[in-house]
């Protein structure tokens, strides 16, 4: 079964189930994210800037679309 993630950047919560998701042989899984967040990064609607303190890129196939690292999350491509 091949299963496709789709979102805007990368969630750390969800990492350790991406993780898990790519060691089952019976699922070719990969993630892709439209942009890609530093681990740093400044979230305008609480106005400070986050660190989950988490790899969120090792141990599963992903693919940000552009991979030019950001530090301000940024939604203005849907507008």
């Amino acid at each position: 079964m091949k299963l496709l993630y789709v979102s805007t950047h990368q969630i750390h919560n969800l990492t350790p189930l991406f993780r898990e998701l790519s060691t089952k042989k019976k699922i070719e899984f990969k993630a892709i994210y439209w942009q890609r967040l530093s681990s740093s990064f400044l979230d305008p609607e609480f106005n400070k800037e986050i660190n989950f303190g988490v790899d969120q890129f090792s141990g599963y196939n992903y693919k940000c679309l552009f991979d030019k690292e950001k530090k301000k999350y940024d939604l203005s491509f849907f507008f």
